[in-house]
C-alpha cells in the first residue's frame, strides 16, 4: 500500500512566519486595530474565517492556495490540494487531513502530515495519522520534529510509514 505525503503550505513548505505577521499586524493597523505577537501567534494553524471573526467581525476574505502555489512554481507537485473551503472545521479538527488522504485514495495510518503548528500536529494525531513537526525551536509533539526540512532524512518519510523511531539528523 501506498503512503501520502500532506503537507501544510504555510511554515513548511514556505517559511512565511515573518510575513504573516507583518501582514496581520499592518492590515489590522490600518483598520485601527492594535494586535500584538503573542496574540498573532495564538491563530497559528487556525483558518482565516477562524481567526478575522475575533479582530473583524464583519467577515473574511477567501484564501489563496492556488494562487501561492502558482507563484512558488510547486503547482505541478501536488496531486491534490484541500483549502479552506474545502472543509468545515478547523484544525485542530482533522478534516482538512481526512479529506487530503480521501482525495489520495490513501488510508491516514499510511500518510504522513508536515506541520509548523500544535493544532495542526494535533490534527495529524486525530486523523491517525504520522506527523512531522517543523518550527523553529524544533519543538512540537510531532513523531519527529525539526527546525528545518534540511534537517529531516532521505528516508524520514518511509521510515515513520513503516513504523521506525527516528531523530533528526543534527
Amino acid at each position: 500500500m501506498t503512503g501520502a505525503a500532506l503537507w501544510d503550505l504555510d511554515g513548511t513548505l514556505v517559511d512565511s512566519e515573518e510575513y504573516h505577521w507583518l501582514a496581520w499586524r499592518d492590515s489590522m493597523a490600518a483598520q485601527g486595530i492594535a494586535i500584538t505577537r503573542p496574540q498573532f501567534l495564538q491563530t497559528f494553524g487556525l483558518r482565516n474565517d477562524e481567526i478575522l471573526p475575533r479582530w473583524l467581525p464583519q467577515g473574511t476574505a477567501p484564501q489563496q492556495i492556488d494562487w501561492v502555489l502558482e507563484v512558488l512554481g510547486l503547482g505541478d507537485f501536488f496531486q491534490a490540494l484541500v483549502t479552506a473551503e474545502d472543509v468545515t472545521r478547523g484544525k485542530p479538527d482533522p478534516q482538512v487531513f481526512l479529506t487530503a488522504a480521501s482525495r489520495l485514495d490513501a488510508q491516514p495510518n499510511r500518510c504522513v502530515v508536515v506541520e509548523d503548528s500544535p493544532m495542526g500536529i494535533e490534527a495529524a494525531r486525530r486523523a491517525g495519522m504520522h506527523s512531522i513537526g517543523v518550527s523553529r525551536n524544533g519543538q512540537l509533539p510531532a513523531d519527529i520534529a525539526v527546525r528545518s526540512l534540511d534537517e529531516l532524512s532521505a528516508n524520514t518519510f518511509t521510515a515513520l510509514l513503516n513504523g521506525v523511531t527516528l531523530k533528526s539528523k543534527s
